[in-house]
């Protein structure tokens, strides 16, 4: 297959990939639309609370359940699962990605400016947030009736924020030092002027005194409640550009809910006791380590593409190309759960299926950064491989990937679902 019909060939699930995107401007919205999309394919809902899942979970069934509505898992039980004599395979990703959170006290004036107080939530470039239309998304907690709150996902739909750059007149020297913004003082948000706060109640208290009228009555105006009715929030600072397909290729017309918690452990420890009950009430008492030893993780994150501009930041043996395939990324010490077992096991899977794959390390004078992949497999014993989507600019408030990656990235993760366990159960290590 030509480039050119890869390329035509990956527009509608591009096209789906970026509409997901816009929609989930915030780890909760994330979450929202995945459940969405879950209730749409017959997925039935569990809640942690309940004590009632071994009365649910059945051979054939689909089930999810959302933790801080910021992380969300989903399973299905196969028609031939048998405790300690299967084996799980599962995907993870994030969720969340480098941005900016609102502070619990936001509300700040500068030179008749108002600006918003903001936290740097990992590790941003963020000098690409200055100048760009901004708003905000999450959550909010509402007041619903006497003594009841409810959680409402919000997103003001217009550019409402921005964080203006210094005119070059008043900073000669950015052109030879470099732009090096201080995160504290010179990332901060405007969000109106001192005019736009001349109706405050200065009998404010509380909440409600912590953050700029104006954010408030946005956010009411939204939610089509009243600002006293707001109790608290989860709010993210992000971009109003949409994400787009583009190019000139003629195609035609570490918390309680995260990686390093026992989130995936709890689960898999639940599931099994469940299908005990419900499959196998004779099933070894030793089923769950038989199970994890089983089972495989496939880490899902974003991997460097080669920089034309800087392509001496690459080893140069390992330099993944955008539109040449998922990358597994190596690391000796750790930081990636690569190794030469998991490696070969995932890299049989795309060779039966003629599937391209990729290589990256990272160079022994560079450091290496890290994904979900070390601390899932610390916590579960399980063996995991990490992998990821060529990308450029990665960490910018606007990344950059490839559309055929997309698709053959989910074309592989089918088939790992589908036929990963005949490939593992041709070979073992620990004979």
């Amino acid at each position: 297959m030509s480039t050119l019909e890869a390329i035509r060939n990956a527009q509608p699930i591009a096209q789906k990939m970026v509409d997901f995107i816009n929609k989930s401007k915030s780890p909760y919205h994330v979450v929202g639309t995945i459940k969405q999309k879950l209730a749409e394919f017959g997925f039935e809902q569990l809640y942690e609370r309940e004590a009632n899942w071994s009365e649910k979970i059945k051979p054939c069934g689909k089930y999810f359940f959302t933790r801080n509505h910021s992380t969300i898992v989903a399973f299905s039980v196969g028609g031939n699962f048998k405790p300690g004599a299967s084996g799980l395979k599962i995907i993870g990703a994030h969720t969340d990605s480098p941005h900016l959170i609102m502070k619990p006290i936001s509300s700040q004036k500068s030179s008749g400016y108002l600006q918003v107080g903001v936290q740097t939530y990992g590790g941003g470039l963020w000098y690409t947030w200055f100048d760009r239309d901004l708003t905000v998304a999450g959550r909010v907690i509402v007041a619903d009736g006497k003594d009841k709150f409810k959680q409402h996902l919000v997103e003001i739909d217009k550019p409402i924020l921005r964080i203006p750059s210094l005119a070059i007149h008043l900073q000669r020297e950015v052109s030879q030092d470099g732009f090096k913004p201080n995160t504290e003082t010179h990332l901060l948000p405007i969000i109106g002027t001192e005019l736009g706060e001349l109706s405050d109640d200065p009998n404010a208290k509380g909440f409600i005194a912590n953050h700029h009228s104006v954010l408030l009555k946005a956010l009411a105006q939204e939610l089509k409640c009243d600002v006293a009715d707001i109790k608290d929030f989860d709010l993210s600072i992000v971009d109003t550009q949409p994400g787009v397909i583009g190019g000139v290729n003629e195609v035609g017309s570490t918390s309680s809910y995260g990686a390093d918690s026992s989130l995936i452990s709890d689960t898999i420890n639940r599931v099994i006791q469940c299908t005990h009950a419900s499959i196998d009430k004779n099933a070894p008492v030793d089923s769950y380590g038989a199970c994890i030893a089983k089972s495989f993780i496939i880490s899902c994150d974003m991997a460097h593409a080669v920089h034309p501009n800087y392509s001496e930041k690459h080893q140069a043996k390992h330099r993944p190309q955008i539109h040449q395939g998922l990358v597994l990324k190596t690391n000796a010490n750790q930081r990636y759960t690569t190794n030469g077992y998991t490696s070969f096991l995932f890299g049989e899977l795309a060779r039966r299926k003629n599937i391209p794959l990729q290589s990256f390390v990272v160079r022994n004078d560079s450091a290496c950064g890290s994904t979900i992949g070390p601390i899932v497999s610390s916590n579960t014993s399980i063996r995991t491989i990490d992998v990821g989507i060529p990308q450029l600019s990665m960490h910018s408030i606007r990344e950059q990937c490839g559309v055929v990656d997309i698709k053959s990235t989910v074309d592989l993760f089918t088939h790992f679902f589908n036929e990963f366990s005949d490939i593992d159960s041709s070979v073992y290590v620990d004979e």
